[in-house]
This record gives structure tokens, C-alpha cells and sequence, in this order.
């Protein structure tokens, strides 16, 4: 099978597990992937030669952008392997260019491998048929957690990418592989707001300033978890509100310290707020 589709909704980790499969597909270790060897470290960092990540100029994936593309995938891979072209946003593909990718995967170059990363059922029937579909969805912290070990991560990073995971083995695969700090940070921010500690809540957030929107992410699905373990908590309800405000004000620039003050009151008086 020369070409995957790897499907599932937005933010699900789509880019990470194609990484993952990149890395089964050109790894040499016969218990490929090792994620260890260089090969491995290579396509997890996003500096093999033989991996490309494609993404379209405009909204939609134009044909002329695809007839490029699949020259390309005819030349000589650089280290004497495989090549792989992830397609990022596939079924933005407009229908000339699924066609014309169609009529590559109809005709393959020995060494090319085709990856497409698809949010909805935009590509066609004939596309489809011609890839095996992995599809992501939601799992239990549980099933995570062992997925992870098999791959060779320590328990505990596991376990703790597991739970930010909200179900989504390629976000935790991203958690794993390097947001373990932004994890880290996600549970002190949560502890001391358990706490009602206000002061510790803002040195956390002043410290963090620069890696603050991937905290307050991980922060989200660890709320999103508690959630799910209580439903009819009201402080996690307004802590979730505090933090998706909080985001959105970053998306426009607010200024931090007032960010910052806003959301630390908000997660330690949140409760009263509400109950008001």
C-alpha cells in the first residue's frame, strides 16, 4: 500500500501520528519504529530529506499545486528509501487536483508514499479507494496510557500524556514527544487554583508568559477530563469559561498582565462568581 488517509477532526493530532507512521515506513531497526535511531529522530524533529510535509498557498489545494507535487514524488529519494508526502488539509483538495493526485497513486513511483490529513469527507470515492484509512478517535485515558508504553514511553509520561490527551492518541503522541513541560505546568496551574492560591496562580502564569497558549491548552483538556468525571461541577465549568476566555484574548493581543490578573482571579473566585 503505497498512500494512507489519516482522518479525524481538527486538533487531533493528525501531523504527529503521520510522523509516527514516517517513522514505521523508513525506520531500519527490524521492530521499526525504534524512535531512537537517527532515521527516527530525524522525522519526529522535521529534518528528514525523504519526508515533506505539503501545504496548499490558498484555501483550497489548486492543480497545478498537485501536478508539482507529483513530479516531485517521481525523483530519486535522497538516502536510497522510501519518500513520503504528507498532504496537510487533503480535502481541500479541489477535484482537478484530486484527480491529478489520483492518477499518481494509479501510476506510483517505486519509492513514494502518500500520507493525506483529512478534517471531513471532502475527497472522492476513487481517491479514497485507493488508501488505507486510519481513522482517530476518542479513547479511554486507560487505552492510551498502554498505547504509549508499547511505543516506548515511560509510564509516567504516559500516564500524564494520557490525560491531556482528551481521548486523542496523536495529541498525546505530541504530549510524549515534547509538551511534557507545558503538561507539567497545566497540573501546577490547576493545584494551586485547588488551592485558592492566587499569588502562586500568577507567578505561574508571569513565568510561563512565553509558552503560555500550549499550558492553557493542556490546561483545557485536563478541565475537560474533570468534566467528564463530574459533570455537574460548577467551578470547572467557569474554570473551562476563564480559560477559553483567556485564549481568545490572546488571539487578540490583550495586553498580559491584565490577561494574566483576569485569570488568575477567575480561577480561584470563579465559584463565587458564578453562584452570584
Amino acid at each position: 500500500m503505497h498512500a494512507y488517509i489519516i482522518q479525524g477532526q481538527q486538533g487531533m493530532g493528525k501531523r504527529s501520528l503521520a510522523s509516527l507512521l514516517c517513522a514505521a515506513l523508513l525506520c531500519p531497526s527490524h521492530d521499526a519504529p525504534c524512535l531512537e535511531c537517527s532515521t527516527c529522530r530525524r522525522i519526529l524533529s522535521g529534518e528528514h530529506p525523504d519526508v515533506h510535509f505539503f501545504k496548499g498557498a490558498k484555501k483550497n489545494i489548486s492543480v497545478d499545486e498537485m501536478r508539482k507535487l507529483s513530479e516531485r514524488s517521481i525523483e530519486s529519494s535522497y538516502e536510497g528509501g522510501k519518500r513520503v508526502f504528507i498532504i496537510n488539509d487533503a480535502h481541500s483538495m479541489t477535484v482537478p487536483a484530486q484527480n491529478c493526485l489520483l492518477k499518481t497513486l494509479e501510476e506510483p513511483s517505486g519509492s513514494a508514499v502518500f500520507v493525506l490529513l483529512s478534517s471531513s469527507g471532502g475527497l472522492l470515492p476513487t481517491v479514497r479507494s485507493r488508501c488505507r484509512a486510519i481513522s482517530l478517535t476518542e479513547r479511554s485515558v486507560e487505552q492510551i496510557t498502554d498505547q504509549l508504553r508499547l511505543l516506548g514511553y515511560s509510564s509516567e509520561v504516559s500516564a500524564t500524556a494520557a490525560k491531556i490527551s482528551g481521548g486523542n492518541i496523536g495529541k498525546a503522541i505530541e504530549a510524549a514527544n515534547g509538551s511534557m513541560a507545558g503538561a507539567n505546568a497545566a497540573q501546577d496551574l490547576l493545584k494551586a487554583a485547588d488551592r485558592g492560591n492566587l499569588y502562586e496562580i500568577s507567578a505561574l502564569l508571569a513565568k510561563n508568559k512565553d509558552n503560555i497558549v500550549p499550558i492553557l491548552e493542556n490546561t483545557q483538556s485536563l478541565l475537560g477530563l474533570r468534566l467528564r468525571e463530574d459533570p455537574s461541577s460548577l467551578i470547572t465549568l467557569v474554570r473551562i469559561r476563564e480559560v477559553n476566555d483567556a485564549l481568545e484574548r490572546i488571539k487578540r493581543n490583550i495586553n498580559y498582565g491584565l490577561l494574566s490578573d483576569k485569570l488568575a482571579r477567575g480561577l480561584t473566585t470563579g465559584e463565587i462568581t458564578w453562584q452570584r
